[in-house]
């Protein structure tokens, strides 16, 4: 088995792609003087939320992940952000490639909602990643796996997450709601004669405010 390390580079927001996308920059290297035919290798990414401080804004936006942050040291857990396939190009000794990743806004997606809270700063993210590398050797090449021990970690600015969104749905966003609960909205705006979904759903905050206060 080949020794391989993986090192994130950097991350930015791809504006141009077809769906929310960013762009993290992987750095391949090995020590062991083999020339890497090709590989492919597949990539599990995951948020640490214990590696970083919130606010008490944050810690609002994040409670229906986590609970209240008094239950934190046991509810507070690593979440599943998205898997990647990754090509390895041929290299001598290192290389560095773009590593696409599709995100999406709707907050049925704990991911989505977790940088969705955020309102700076970075999140802590690990890549896992496994798979086979193709050693050039003379004649031919030979196989040797990547584990799943092998890793990187990257703190993900929250304004390039922000700007993946921005470049698609800015200054929106949406949920997915159940048949029921459509209709009851849709029966309140009509009852109302509001113009928009949104002129609904303020109307619905405005008064339950109102009972609060009362």
């Amino acid at each position: 088995m080949i020794d391989v390390t993986f090192t994130f580079v950097s991350a930015r927001a791809e504006t141009h792609a077809a769906v929310p996308t960013i762009v993290l920059r992987l750095r391949i290297e090995t020590a062991s003087g083999r020339a890497i035919h090709t590989g492919i290798l597949r990539g599990q990414l995951r948020i640490d939320p214990r590696r970083r401080r919130y606010t008490p804004e944050e810690a609002e936006g994040i409670v229906d992940l986590f609970g209240e942050p008094t239950r934190w040291h046991d509810t507070m857990k690593t979440l599943l952000w998205a898997h990647v396939p990754i090509v390895v190009p041929a290299f001598e000794e290192r290389v560095e490639i773009d590593v696409p990743v599709a995100c999406t806004f709707d907050f049925a997606v704990p991911a989505a909602r977790f940088f969705h809270g955020l309102h700076d700063g970075e999140a802590p993210v690990t890549g896992h990643f496994s798979g086979t590398l193709f050693v050039a050797v003379p004649g031919g090449f030979e196989i040797s796996q990547v584990p799943w021990d092998a890793e990187a970690s990257i703190r993900l600015p929250v304004s390039v997450w922000r700007a993946a969104m921005d470049a698609h749905v800015a200054g929106t966003a949406w949920i997915c709601l159940a048949r029921e609960s459509f209709d009851a909205l849709a029966r309140f705006r009509t009852r109302r004669a509001l113009p928009t979904w949104e002129a609904a759903v303020d109307a619905l905050c405005a008064e339950a405010e109102a009972r609060e206060i009362i």
